[in-house]
């Protein structure tokens, strides 16, 4: 339940009852469970091994490995989905990332059901995926405007933007009843200001430059106050660089950096945090463990932000996709270049030394997240884009 996945169930939660929405799965696991047990019609169509793999592995296939796999994974696959969609008479089809677009795109054209293509991301893929997606997908549903730049001028024709939206009173509730993280709270009872950063330990989340700028806070005398918290998962695809972190944590000599993991209900931390930071780059080359690295981004409009405002915390955020249409810099928080450790120790040092600057951010902070990313703003905008689909077909047949 990353945050692609949970914008989505915070979407098929809150449709209204005139949309019946059906879920299909890649495979069982978390997400499978959380729509089960919101009572969704939850379906599993698991493609081929070679389809279904982390990250982008298809994308850097040959084009006779591609051409393989279409005629021996794929096309089974599109039948097996062509018979799906037929059976429960879809009328829309909602692929919630490019990835899906590749893999429902031929179902869709068979069974002649219209296809909204959601990305909430950076588009990072090649141009000719790119093309492919532009000319799969009827609707193009982008969760910031700036994501739409990366599309061709006549895709953009039928790209809409529709920010991803969050409950805030459900998230707060959720905090306040569950367990607080007492360590977090005693830090803060004894003058410490905790710094959270909620994200997967994977390299473009920048990790290591968020490590590199807690030394530089320490160095310049904020060791006994400053205490920097990831919450995320250690996904096992990137065992190397969690590896380096930790052998550069301790060259660093740097022990208020805590990781505690994946965790089921992230919002008591955001309870315990002062604010929070999120150092993604879009694009990077790392060395480390004898490798050169090529780090491309993946970030949309980082829900991170949007939960920190419900709780009405000040965000450090980097200048890349939605940020900025997120974060207004020495608003509710800063904005900083990607990649640039002086930049993000900077924003740090000012939150960590103003008290009444975090709560004056914190503030307006949670001020936006009522005004411009309310969940019912979300469910409506997609609607929309629905309802705009469905007239245009009909106005064509």
């Amino acid at each position: 339940m990353a945050g692609a996945n949970r914008s989505l169930f915070a979407l098929v939660a809150n449709l209204p009852d005139d949309v019946t929405p059906v879920v299909v799965l890649a495979g069982e696991g978390e997400v499978a469970r959380h729509f089960r047990k919101l009572g969704v019609d939850t379906r599993i169509a698991s493609p081929p091994e070679a389809l279904n793999q982390y990250g982008k592995a298809v994308l850097n296939w040959s084009p006779i490995r591609q051409v393989w796999e279409v005629v021996h994974s794929l096309l089974p696959y599109t039948m097996q989905l062509r018979k799906l969609i037929s059976e429960l008479a879809i009328d829309v089809i909602h692929v919630n990332d490019i990835r899906g677009a590749f893999l429902t795109a031929g179902a869709a054209r068979l069974t002649g059901c219209p296809m909204v293509g959601h990305v909430r991301g950076e588009v990072s893929v090649s141009t000719l995926h790119r093309r492919i997606f532009e000319r799969a997908c009827d609707r193009i549903i982008t969760v910031a405007d700036s994501v739409q730049k990366a599309f061709s001028v006549q895709a953009r024709q039928k790209c809409y933007t529709v920010y991803n939206g969050i409950n805030h009173r459900e998230v707060v509730a959720l905090a306040k009843n569950s367990p607080p993280v007492e360590w977090l709270q005693a830090l803060r009872n004894q003058g410490g200001v905790v710094a959270c950063c909620f994200a997967s330990v994977v390299p473009f989340k920048g990790i290591h430059h968020l490590l590199e700028a807690t030394a530089l806070l320490n160095e310049s005398g904020c060791r006994q106050r400053l205490n920097v918290v990831v919450v995320g998962d250690q996904v096992p695809e990137h065992k190397a660089y969690q590896a380096w972190l930790h052998h550069r944590q301790k060259e660093l000599a740097v022990e208020n950096f805590h990781y505690v993991g994946w965790q089921a209900n992230p919002f008591p931390y955001y309870a315990a945090a002062d604010f929070t930071v999120l150092p993604s780059v879009s694009y990077e080359q790392l060395s480390f463990a004898d490798q050169v690295v090529e780090v491309r981004g993946g970030e949309g409009l980082p829900r991170t932000h949007l939960e920190a405002m419900c709780f009405g915390l000040p965000s450090v955020g980097t200048k890349i996709a939605g940020v900025t249409e997120q974060i207004t810099h020495g608003e509710n928080g800063f904005v900083v270049s990607p990649a640039n450790t002086a930049e993000l120790a900077d924003a740090m040092r000012r939150l960590l030394s103003n008290t009444a600057l975090r709560e004056r951010m914190g503030e307006q902070a949670r001020q936006r997240v009522l005004r411009q990313f309310s969940v019912e703003q979300y469910v409506n905008g997609v609607k929309a884009v629905y309802e705009s689909l469905l007239s245009s077909q009909r106005r064509a047949a």
